[in-house]
Order: C-alpha cells, then structure tokens, then sequence
C-alpha cells in the first residue's frame, strides 16, 4: 500500500514537474519581447514576444472575416490592433490599406487611418514599387494629393494603368497641369473611358485649352454635374474653372450645389475666399472665412488655410490653429515655422511665446527645428524691448543650427532686421555649400561684413560673389568697392565701375568710378565726373561718400587745404577703420601751404 502511493506520489511528481517546465518553456520562449519584428536595418528596432505575433495573425483573420460580413469599422480597428501587436511585419499594414482601398464609400477617420499607416510602410520597405503604388493609391484617395504626386513621380514611366490614373489626378489637384496633360496623352486610350479622368480632362481644357475648346468643355463639365456618379468631381472641377475666369458669382452658386451635395471640402471654399479677396470683395472673403466650421485634416487643407489666413490678416484663427493643432500636424516642420513668421510678424508676442513652449516640448519637432525655437523666444524678447536677453537666445541659434538651409537663411534674414548682423553673418557663412548658387545669399552676406566694417571679409565675400556671378552688376559694384576700401587692384576697379557705371548709371556707381579713376591717375576725368553729381542734394550717406570721392582728388592734387576742407565734411562714422586710417596718413603727407 506504501509502496503503490509512493508511486501514485512519484508520477504526481513528475507530472507537476513536467508541466512547470513546459511553463517555464513558455515564459521563456512566448512572453519575452525578445523577437525583432522591424527588419535589421530599421530605426526603431522594435522588439515582439511570440504572443504578440500570434494575436496579430489571429486578428488579422478577424479584420478579414469582418469586412466579408460588411462591418467596416470593426475591421479597421482589428487590423490597427493586428499592426500593434506586429508593427514590423508590411503584409499587415499593406492588409489594412487594401482594405480601405476596397472600400467604396470609406469614413474619413478610415482614410486617414490608412494614409498615417502608409508612411510607416514606407519606412518599412523604403524603396519597394508595390509599397510605392499603394502608398500613392491610399493618399490621393485620402486627399493627401501632395504626397501622392510626390511619391509616385519617381516611378511615372513604369507605372500600371491603375496608379498612373492616380498620378494624373494628383497632379492635376497641386496644379501641376502639364504633369497631368503628360500623363493624358501616354494613357488617352485608357482614360478616354473613364468618366472620373473625362471630368479632370474637361476641367483642363476648359482653364488652359485652346479657347475654342474651352466652351464646349465648359458644358461637358455642366453635364458632368448632372450625372450621380461624378457629380461631386464635376462641381468641385467646375468650380475651378469659374475660379479661374474669375467669376466670383457663377462660383459662389456652383459651391453652394457642392455643399448641398455635401461633397465640399475646405480647399473648395479657401478658392471662393481667394478669388473674393482679390476682387476686392475682402469684407465678403473675411465674413466667409471667419464663418467656415470645419478644421483642416489634410497637410495641404492646413497649408492652403494659413496661406490664405495670411494674405487676409487672419492673425487670430492662425493663433487659434497654432493653440489646437500641434498634436495634428507635428510631422510638418515647415508648417510651424510659416506659422510661427506670421504671429512673429502680427507681433502676437504671448501667441509667439507659448508656441516655442509647444514645439519644444514636442520631440519630433524640436529635433527638427533646432535654435528656431531660441529664435522665437528671441524675437519675442525683442519685441518686449529685452535686447540683452534676446541676443543670448539668438546666439543659442548658432548652437543648434536648423537642418534647414532655407530655415537657416530665413532666421539670418530676420536677424538682420534687426541689426544682429555677427550671429547672421555666423550663421550664413557655413551655409556657402547650398545657398551660394543664390545671388541673395551673397547680397546678405555682403551686408553683414559691411555693417561690421570689416574690410578684409568684405573683400573676400564680395570676390567670391563675383567668381560666381561675374554679370550680377550690383555684385560687382560692392566688389569694385571692396577693392577701393583696401586700395587694391586699382586697374581691375577702373574696369570693373566702368562697366557697372555704362549699365546702371546710378549716383553710387558713379561714386565709385571716380574714385577708381583717381587711383590711376585720371584725375581730370575723375573731377568732371564729381563735378555732374548734385552732391549737396543726395541722402546723407552718398554725400559723405560725395565728398570722400572729392577728398581724394584734393590729395591727388596735393591741395592740402581743400582736402582738409572736404574730408571735414566725410561723415567718419561710416567709413571702414582703413579708410580712416588712409585719410589720416594722406593728410599727415600733404605739404601746408
């Protein structure tokens, strides 16, 4: 009897036993995220446990079950908890835009869901065609017609029938109409038969067809909004064309049908408050705008809103968007900084300040702005008369340059302004590898050194600018300049404000070859032409230089007298230190009489 419940209590043992290791196998195996599911080369890396990939099949099947029995909601949300638990696996984020793709008429909040997910995918599989395709099928069906025509462009001659009809309306929608005529002529055999593509081909001939043609497409577009099924297209295209005829009331009557149709969108009645406002109807554009309820959902509804808020002094609703809309739109960098320049310029200071705080404490944006946010915070420290605490922030920029040239210069530019040329000129001066093809970059640059008075750097930029753009004459007048501070090259000045002088005869041009013209010798030719100049009429600053000019030609005369005369009258202030220097040692040399 012992020895039988030995046994009974061995076998027990051994059961326990072998049950706790098949549990400890599966703790160890099944519930440790230790399985990477993003490929090796991706960042993040995100890691899964074996659960985690099994519940993201098991509702993968879910969502597909559900969409077969007509509940759409239901499998869109089975598929986002499917890529949750697998977010590196792209057949379950390609599962869930297939979805949405199949579905006819999808709720927005489905679309967007999708579009979001598509640049995940993009992440995922980088350069992948397929992925390409879909994620250029799932934006321009979400209205995201920017990304769409940008992501699809690369691929244009190899693309399928179905995607290059997505790559002809996107194109059209961001008004890249010779992009969408392209497409139409090297697939007309294939879009000819297809209604949506005949509305968008309508549309085109009726604003940059040949007039002729443009009556008859006009009514094509009138029939269009009679039939169920591309009457919303049709509205929407026809407003448009009447936009571009500038007919504000054919347009307000084709909208008011788009909205009783409900198939308006924002970008719709942001043409309407345009086209008003440059009529001259701003009254009826401002009351329209301001009366408008809906919020932008897409990256070009907000871009088209705040440009037009913008051009109308809208300062309150791009205030109002810049309280509510961050978390929305945080993947827009350059949103917020064209947000951020128009409360900076409507100096809605505490709006300024409280939009650096938001951006800041936003990692994805912080990290990709930089020292904008210091030069907010500047900004609004110098608008509230805080100069030293302002230029401790503007030297911050220097720390955490931008990534961006065009921000970068866009923040020097306002620096500028305001009379910070050094951090400017610091913060331009790297910038040489990608803005020095713009002539601009170099009349900032230009600046800078010449408000510093510093005549070596004025010297070097000035020459560089020149190499580059040796026919840019107001470039080569601040180089013939350069040249006449330091007392360089007198030759190459003469020849140089010549030429400058010949195409743009201005009082400053003159100037200046009159001086080059003392440097070597042609002190007659020098004083004829000093003689021409109504000097005691010009602005301050050119009748000091005025005067310089007529200094020289005394020292070159040797009149001791008449070069003290005139060199009393120079205003010193805005000479460089070797000017004055030279001045000093030219009078110090002249024999008194």
């Amino acid at each position: 009897m012992v020895r039988f419940w030995r046994g009974r209590l061995g076998t027990r043992f051994l059961i326990v036993l072998g049950a706790g290791s098949l549990m400890a196998l599966f703790a160890v195996l099944m519930l440790p995220k230790i399985w990477l599911s993003t490929p090796a080369d991706s960042d993040p890396k995100i890691r899964i446990s074996l659960i985690d990939m099994l519940q993201a099949r098991s509702l993968a099947k879910s969502a597909r079950a559900q969409e077969a029995a007509q509940h759409p909601t239901e499998a869109f949300q089975s598929w986002r908890s499917a890529i949750a638990n697998n977010p590196g696996d792209p057949s379950l984020t390609e599962g869930l835009i297939q979805f949405v793709l199949r579905q006819e008429h999808p709720e927005p909040t489905l679309l967007m869901g999708a579009a979001s997910q598509a640049s995940w995918l993009m992440h995922l599989l980088k350069t992948n065609e397929a992925s390409v395709h879909l994620t250029g099928r799932i934006y321009a069906r979400a209205g995201f017609y920017e990304e769409a025509w940008h992501m699809l462009a690369s691929t244009n001659n190899a693309i399928s029938p179905d995607v290059a009809k997505v790559f002809a309306i996107s194109a059209f929608e961001i008004g890249r109409f010779d992009a969408f005529r392209q497409t139409w002529l090297q697939n007309e055999s294939l879009f000819k038969n297809d209604p949506e593509l005949l509305v968008y081909q309508a549309a085109w001939t009726a604003t940059l067809g040949a007039p002729a043609d443009g009556i008859s497409a006009l009514n094509r577009l009138r029939e269009a909004c009679e039939s169920k099924d591309v009457r919303i297209l049709a509205l929407r295209l026809k407003c448009l064309v009447e936009a571009h005829r500038l007919d504000s009331l054919a347009l307000d009557a084709t909208l008011k049908a788009l909205q009783d149709a409900r198939g308006d969108r924002l970008e719709d009645h942001v043409r309407s408050w345009t086209l008003h406002n440059y009529l001259g109807h701003r009254n009826v554009a401002i009351a329209a705008a301001r009366a408008y309820p809906a919020l932008p959902k897409t990256n070009r509804e907000a871009t088209l809103a705040l440009q037009v808020w913008s051009q109308m002094g809208l300062d309150d609703l791009i205030a109002e968007f810049a309280r509510n809309q961050l978390g929305r739109f945080e993947h827009l960098p350059e949103l917020w900084v064209s947000i951020a320049l128009d409360l900076i310029k409507s100096k809605r200071w505490d709006d300024v300040r409280a939009l650096a705080a938001s951006i800041r404490s936003s990692p994805r944006l912080s990290g990709a702005l930089g020292g904008f946010i210091d030069f907010m915070e500047g900004m609004v420290e110098s608008g509230t008369l805080n100069s030293a605490r302002a230029e401790e922030l503007f030297k911050n920029v220097l720390k955490k340059r931008p990534s961006s040239p065009v921000l970068t210069y866009s923040i020097a530019d306002a620096l500028i302004s305001l009379g910070h040329h050094p951090i400017a000129f610091d913060l331009l001066e790297p910038m040489e590898p990608s803005l020095g093809d713009r002539p601009d970059y170099w009349h900032k640059m230009i600046q800078c050194s010449h408000s510093q008075r510093r005549a070596e750097r004025l010297l070097s930029v000035t020459r560089k600018a020149h190499q580059r753009f040796p026919k840019n004459l107001a470039l080569a007048n601040d180089y013939a300049a350069a040249l006449l501070i330091l007392n360089q090259e007198s030759g190459e000045a003469v020849r140089i404000t010549l030429e400058v002088q010949k195409q743009f005869p201005s009082t400053a041009s003159r100037i200046n070859h009159a001086i080059a013209l003392i440097r070597n010798s042609r002190l007659e030719e020098a004083k004829q032409l000093l003689k021409a100049i109504p000097g005691e009429s010009l602005p301050h600053d050119q009748r000091s230089f005025w005067h310089l000019a007529l200094f020289e030609a005394a020292v070159a005369a040797s009149d001791h007298s008449l070069a003290e005369k005139e060199f009393a009258r120079v205003d010193s202030e805005l000479l460089f230190p070797e000017q004055r220097l030279w001045a000093k040692q030219a009078l110090d040399q002249l024999p008194k009489l």
